[in-house]
């Protein structure tokens, strides 16, 4: 039974939480869409892919449909993320190059999970710690510090819970994020 807020945070964001909660489910709805082809052979069929795609997932994870416009709309933004524009994404998808259309539907697939590992993060977050409460934050701070102990440079241990209070949003993402790459260590 979870004792301090950061135990019941972790509870809830610890690395096995979010792949049964994020990475599994998108990544089961990226692996059934059924692709015909792996190439495109002009601009509107790419767009046309990319609202079929985004319909499927939109379909997959939610039970209901997407305007054409919005599945259009978040794929475009998903794949500026990861190629820099759609017209680099179009000529990977034409081309063939670099994967192909698999390529520019895995970047989507990754930028949604980015996106929502991120929402989640910050609804947890807020649902257990009010991030305009002082008290909540540095008690939040200082069960982090505790849990870091053995962990974190021994500098960190001069650094208080309220000196940390401005950035602990992104303190504490980073922490959860980096976790992911260590999997088998977020119990420590």
């Amino acid at each position: 039974m979870p004792e301090t807020r950061f135990e019941v945070i972790m509870q809830h964001l610890n690395p096995k939480a979010l792949i049964a909660k994020i990475e599994i489910p998108h990544d089961t709805i990226r692996a059934s869409y059924p692709l015909k082809c792996s190439v495109v052979r002009s601009n509107r069929e790419f767009q046309e892919a990319l609202i079929h795609f985004m319909q499927y997932y939109w379909q997959a994870r939610f039970n209901t449909s997407a305007p054409p416009d919005v599945c259009l709309g978040d794929a475009l933004n998903y794949i500026k993320g990861a190629f820099g524009s759609e017209d680099n994404a179009a000529y990977i998808a034409l081309s063939g190059t670099e994967g192909g259309l698999p390529a520019v539907l895995n970047a989507i697939s990754e930028g949604w999970k980015r996106k929502d590992t991120d929402n989640y993060i910050d609804y947890i977050l807020d649902k257990y710690c009010d991030p305009l409460n002082f008290d909540e934050v540095c008690d939040l701070l200082g069960d982090f510090k505790k849990a870091l102990k053995g962990f974190a440079p021994y500098s960190f241990d001069y650094v208080s819970p309220a000196e940390l209070f401005k950035n602990h949003r992104r303190i504490m993402k980073d922490y959860i994020l980096s976790l992911r790459k260590y999997k088998n260590l977020w119990a420590y």
